[in-house]
């Protein structure tokens, strides 16, 4: 597994390295770079612990939490020694693989989860999944069983922050629209999650987040106006303001730019979850790179190698789900590294990867037992008794996904086989029936409808975010190239993958 050191590492070296050969990598010591710190490991557990957290955006919130197997733990020896190898238990066996033992406590113990394994994704109030994680066993459920975590994950913990610091700063000046439009600042300036950290700059350029940005903004308010408060080139806003989504439809409104999701979508997250908590072995479906920066505890990351990374998407089928782990595969080679706290591993593109958290954090939490009624002078509820409680061992990490010049053309790939996936499993006579027409232009709305909301992305989604990147390379925005010998490359790449989506679009069900 290539390491880097993030003091010294340079964009270039990084690009040279990574984003080129699409290679994974774990930078150590990602910190500080030059002078400029990026992330304080200090600040940023407080500022994450439960009792914060708690404090800052609501017991209530709704946030992402999956039914995870409970399968990891790890002993001190191999927590001290950082070695992926050396932490293989062969006398434990499990249908996962094996057994680790925390280095920093025990860990956690399932909670009884109503539902079963595979149902995916689910949204409960942040207090109940704190509570899950509590270690006295005063809050747990009654249940007995011990095969289930839950696992906080895929939680977009940068903008609930975002969001309340604005909330909370519109109540005490006025303009809550005026706050918000200066995180939109501080995010075009690299800093995130209301000055949490700052993206480092040897990871280069991204152009997802601002994307996101000016539609985030544009569903909020009009347009017009919009490029101004956003530092949006005026050739971009016109762009997407006059040409909307540049594709031939029956729609007979002018078409609006449409964004990826809902138009709010976001791709900065927070993981948090119990020691044993683990993500199973898959690749962003988008074809995106990754990053992760470890706050506290300890991760164990499995990759294929290259040439293996290689095979599984050979032999492995779009259609079928993924094998969980990893470990039970054969037929190619595998790396694996331990993350401590303060390390950044890079995911590239499509590149299948499983994750383990193997060590972590406790941290003390208060709450309330009877919170009926609130106590308008303290903010506690009225006859209410606070108990104190040890949360944890946590592991806690950072991630964004994000594209530029080096993995655009995967990503456009990726979406077109996505189409082209779906448009095979529809028939003539299906498209007709379903659409009360034989008028190709309506079976082509109804397909980018579909995809759209299967997927998150879509013909019209897609032509807007590369006619978006075309115009702010092109008129000099801050931020589209991290060197400007990238510039005219990435402006003709761009160029032909948007030429590329749309003449894939005008031609489904071409005769």
């Amino acid at each position: 597994m290539l390491e880097l050191d993030g003091a010294s590492l340079t964009y270039e070296e990084f690009r040279c390295n990574c984003l080129e050969p699409n290679r994974p990598a774990i930078i150590r010591n990602a910190c500080q770079n030059g002078g400029t710190t990026y992330f304080d490991l200090t600040e940023l557990i407080h500022r994450l612990s439960p009792q914060v957290l708690l404090d800052t955006i609501g017991p209530e919130t709704l946030v992402p939490v999956y039914p995870s197997p409970c399968t990891a733990e790890l002993n001190d020896t191999a927590a001290k020694d950082g070695c992926a190898e050396a932490i293989r238990d062969e006398g434990e066996t499990s249908p996962c693989g094996p057994t680790y033992r925390s280095g920093r406590g025990e860990a956690a113990a399932a909670t009884e989860i109503d539902g079963d394994d595979d149902e995916g994704c689910r949204e409960v109030p942040l207090r109940n999944v704190l509570e899950s994680w509590d270690q006295t066993g005063a809050h747990r459920g009654v249940g007995t069983s011990k095969s289930r975590v839950y696992y906080l994950k895929d939680w977009h913990l940068q903008e609930a922050l975002e969001n309340a610091a604005a909330n909370t700063e519109g109540e005490l000046f006025g303009g809550s629209l005026a706050v918000t439009s200066g995180f939109a600042r501080q995010r075009e300036k690299g800093a995130h999650g209301n000055a949490l950290y700052r993206v480092p700059d040897f990871l280069g350029a991204d152009w997802m987040d601002p994307f996101c940005r000016y539609m985030t903004q544009s569903s909020a308010s009009p347009l017009a106006g919009s490029e101004e408060e956003f530092s949006l080139p005026a050739a971009a806003a016109a762009a997407m303001q006059c040409g909307g989504n540049g594709l031939t439809s029956a729609c007979t409104s002018t078409p609006r730019p449409v964004g990826f999701g809902s138009n709010r979508s976001d791709y900065r997250f927070a993981y948090i979850g119990p020691v044993g908590s683990w993500t199973p072995l898959h690749c962003d479906v988008f074809g995106t790179y990754s990053w992760s920066f470890n706050v506290c505890g300890d991760k164990l990351w499995f990759f294929p190698t290259m040439s293996g990374n290689a095979y599984l998407h050979a032999h492995l089928l779009p259609s079928f789900p993924t094998p969980p782990d990893i470990r039970v595969l054969t037929g190619f080679a595998t790396e694996s590294v331990v993350q401590h706290p303060g390390d950044l591993v890079f995911v590239p593109a499509r590149f299948y990867h499983q994750v383990h958290n193997i060590s972590g954090e406790t941290f003390p939490a208060s709450w309330y037992t009877n919170p009926a009624a609130s106590d308008e002078e303290t903010g506690s509820p009225q006859g209410a008794s606070s108990t104190s409680s040890l949360v944890g061992p946590l592991t806690m990490a950072l991630n964004h996904n994000w594209c530029n010049t080096f993995n655009i053309e995967c990503m456009t790939q990726t979406f077109l086989r996505d189409a082209q996936r779906l448009v095979r499993s529809l028939s003539v006579d299906d498209l007709t029936v379903i659409c009360d027409t034989k008028d190709v232009v309506v079976w082509r709305d109804y397909v980018d409808a579909m995809l759209h909301g299967g997927t998150n992305w879509s013909y019209a989604s897609m032509t807007c975010f590369l006619t978006f990147c075309v115009h702010c390379i092109g008129s000099v925005a801050p931020g589209m190239v991290a060197a400007e010998d990238e510039r005219a490359m990435a402006g003709e790449r761009v160029r032909q993958l948007l030429a590329e989506v749309r003449e894939s679009y005008e031609h489904l069900f071409a005769a």
